[in-house]
């Protein structure tokens, strides 16, 4: 079994688009796919208009869910006037963690360029839930959840004690808690 599925997290999905249909979301298919094969559970997965109100609704609904320790927020994260997500989640979160989208963007602009420094995207905790934010391009997607997001799930946080305060303790394959 592989090291990632040994720390199954449940997750949710939400790509904030106008223009996106179920069909045409090659990016949350993208996410969710990469999530199901490192051993994760995609519990929720919608698409959602670019409405700041009905996001932050959803963000609240879904930090909410106990079942939910993992949220994926994909676009929304750039510069044009409709891109809303990181204003729709800043009050709900508990703890930023800016490394996040520092390293993001680092590695974007290795295989992008100059293009990465215009991406909002970031991480934070809100309540005990990880909160991700990525922009909506399909290899921006697969940059992030492959090389930092799955990674990350996989690992134990710094210190058990501020793990239970980013994420409920999990089940390894043995039942014991980890």
């Amino acid at each position: 079994m592989n090291r990632d599925t040994d720390i199954a997290r449940g997750c949710a999905i939400a790509t904030i688009s106008d223009t996106r249909t179920a069909e045409t979301d090659r990016s949350g298919i993208l996410a969710s796919d990469l999530l199901r094969q490192a051993g994760h559970e995609v519990l929720q997965q919608r698409i959602i208009t670019e409405d700041l109100s009905m996001l932050r609704h959803l963000l609240r609904e879904w930090t909410d869910d106990s079942r939910i320790h993992v949220i994926i927020g994909i676009g929304g994260t750039g510069l044009d006037s409709t891109d809303i997500t990181p204003e729709a989640i800043s009050p709900l979160i508990t703890k930023h963690m800016p490394g996040f989208g520092e390293i993001f963007r680092m590695l974007a602009f290795q295989e992008f360029g100059v293009s990465a420094l215009e991406t909002r995207a970031m991480a934070a905790v809100c309540h005990s839930t990880l909160v991700y934010l990525v922009p909506a391009e399909p290899t921006a997607v697969q940059l992030a959840v492959e090389r930092l997001i799955v990674p990350q799930l996989g690992e134990r946080l710094p210190t058990e004690r501020l793990r239970p305060t980013m994420l409920p303790p999990v089940h390894g394959r043995s039942g014991a808690i980890m």
